[in-house]
C-alpha cells in the first residue's frame, strides 16, 4: 500500500517525540485539586486519568496557566499521598480541560502503587 513505509523508522520517530521518562498508567481516580489561590473547601472536584512516577493527567473545570503549581489530593484512597505538580499543558475536551502535569518530585514505587489501586487495563 505504501511502498516507502518503514515501520522501524516510524517507531523510532515516535520514540523521539515521546519525552516521558516513566511508564504512564491509566486510572480513574477522583481527587481534589487546589489551583493557585484556592484553599480548603474551595478545592475543585476532578479526576486523575493517568499517572506515572513523574507526572499526572487530570481533568479540570477551568484552564490553568502553564507553569502554575497545583495540589492534588486523592479521594477515598488513603494510602496514596497528596501530590504537588506543575501544569505543562491544558487542552479543552468538550466541557472539561485536560491538564498534563509534572510532579514536583518522583513518586516512590510504594506511592505509585497506591495511586494505581484504581488502574485500568489496556
Amino acid at each position: 500500500m505504501y511502498p516507502d513505509f518503514d515501520p522501524a523508522a516510524a517507531s523510532a520517530a515516535l520514540q523521539a517525540v515521546e519525552s516521558r521518562s516513566a511508564t504512564r498508567y491509566r486510572v480513574l481516580q477522583r481527587c481534589h485539586v487546589r489551583p493557585p489561590g484556592v484553599g480548603g473547601a474551595d478545592a475543585w472536584r476532578c479526576i486523575v486519568f493517568s499517572v506515572s512516577a513523574t507526572g499526572v493527567g487530570v481533568t479540570l473545570p477551568l484552564p490553568i496557566e502553564r507553569g502554575a503549581e497545583v495540589d492534588l489530593e486523592p479521594w477515598n484512597l488513603p494510602a496514596a499521598p497528596p501530590l504537588r505538580a506543575r501544569v505543562v499543558y491544558t487542552s479543552r475536551l468538550e466541557f472539561v480541560w485536560l491538564a498534563g502535569c509534572e510532579l514536583s518530585r518522583r513518586l516512590t514505587d510504594e506511592e505509585l502503587a497506591a495511586w494505581l489501586a484504581t488502574a485500568t487495563t489496556g
